[in-house]
């Protein structure tokens, strides 16, 4: 089970609306500072995310949370969001390939199949993601585990 933690903005009965700090791979390593990768990743990453998960558990605007996510649902998150995309582009540039040698076509085309496939991938996200595979809350932090 992949967890964090996060805290309760919002309570009704049928959900409940928490923000998370969101960290990135850059954020723990020693040459951070010194990283361009590291600074380009505080530029574009909001810091924290906002979700609307289904209300299950006792939980009171202000109360910190640990939300959790099957190991399963995380990589068929990660295969929807990364593999679209590469698939389109590399179809689009070969196929291209294929009809021209021209270089600057195919860069336009990898690209065009980029951005098809990132359109694919939202499309995707919301007919693949069921029941079961959103985040839930596991426990509230200092409580015993709900599972």
């Amino acid at each position: 089970m992949v967890e964090t933690q996060a805290k309760v903005i919002s309570v009704s009965e049928q959900a409940v609306t928490v923000t998370a700090q969101r960290s990135t791979a850059c954020g723990g390593c020693q040459s951070s500072e010194a990283c361009g990768t590291s600074s380009l990743s505080k530029l574009f990453v909001r810091n924290t995310v906002e979700l609307t998960i289904p209300n299950t558990h006792p939980v009171e605007v202000g109360d910190e949370v640990v939300l959790g996510l099957s190991e399963t649902a995380f990589i068929k998150q990660l295969l929807v969001a990364y593999f679209p995309p590469l698939i389109m582009m590399m179809l689009a540039a070969g196929f291209i390939a294929q009809m021209s040698e021209s270089q600057s076509l195919q860069v336009l085309s990898g690209f065009a199949g980029l951005l098809l496939g990132f359109a694919l991938t939202r499309i995707l996200k919301s007919k693949i993601m069921l029941i079961g595979d959103e985040p839930r809350i596991i426990r509230k932090l200092g409580d015993a585990v709900y599972e």
